[in-house]
């Protein structure tokens, strides 16, 4: 059985000396124990829906399709989505399924957006279960959606609006990763169970994410 003070042993020893092997199995214990006393889960942006393999309770996976790479694949080749559901957060699907789930997941999948609209789409996770979430997300993600958004239609919106908030927090595109992880936690109504950094620059963390939280209702 998992426990949250194992869970703090973990980050602990992490703190002191970051491995990505230890990286990986905080990830993974953090997983076990969001899905602990649960019956049902829903993972978010699922990639290959690797996740109903790790964890005991049913899951269903759910994404936009395309394709995704496995969670332990050193090589990162690409495969074919094996979502239960095709979706996207936000679509009619989430809005006819929200509370049916007792804990969700959405592990790097909601950091495809600007800085100022990841609380909204935190809301929409936390809409679709009944006890807990666990969320990360690779804060650098951010930064790059927003310049392929540029680079692909020439609209400049999406950076203006990702400078001005990290003004706002007083940080920059180089140090940001702590400030924006404290304005999250000031600015979601919900438990924050647990929080950190998984490094504290988003372009070392890779598909695990730099960002994470467990949050209850």
């Amino acid at each position: 059985m998992v426990t949250r003070e194992h869970l703090i042993s973990l980050l602990d020893t992490y703190t002191v000396n970051p491995t990505a092997n230890q990286g990986q199995q905080i990830v993974e214990t953090a997983i076990k124990l969001t899905a602990q006393n649960c019956s049902t889960a829903i993972d978010i942006g699922c990639g290959q829906n690797w996740l109903k393999h790790l964890i005991t309770c049913t899951t269903t996976g759910v994404d936009a399709g395309g394709v995704s790479a496995n969670w332990r694949d050193s090589d990162r080749s690409l495969h074919t989505t094996k979502a239960d559901v095709i979706a996207s957060l936000g679509d009619e699907w989430f809005v006819t399924h929200q509370a049916q789930f007792d804990c969700a997941f959405a592990l790097s999948s909601i950091h495809y957006r600007t800085f100022d609209e990841i609380v909204p789409a935190i809301v929409q996770v936390m809409q679709m279960c009944v006890k807990q979430a666990y969320i990360s997300m690779n804060s650098r993600r951010i930064l790059d959606h927003a310049y392929q958004h540029f680079a692909k239609t020439g609209n400049k919106d999406k950076i203006n609006s990702n400078k001005k908030f990290l003004n706002a927090i007083e940080s920059d595109t180089h140090n940001f990763q702590q400030n924006f992880l404290n304005w999250l936690c000031c600015n979601i109504d919900y438990h924050v169970d647990h929080m950190w950094l998984m490094t504290h620059d988003g372009k070392d963390s890779g598909n695990q994410g730099d960002i994470h939280m467990v949050l209850s209702h």
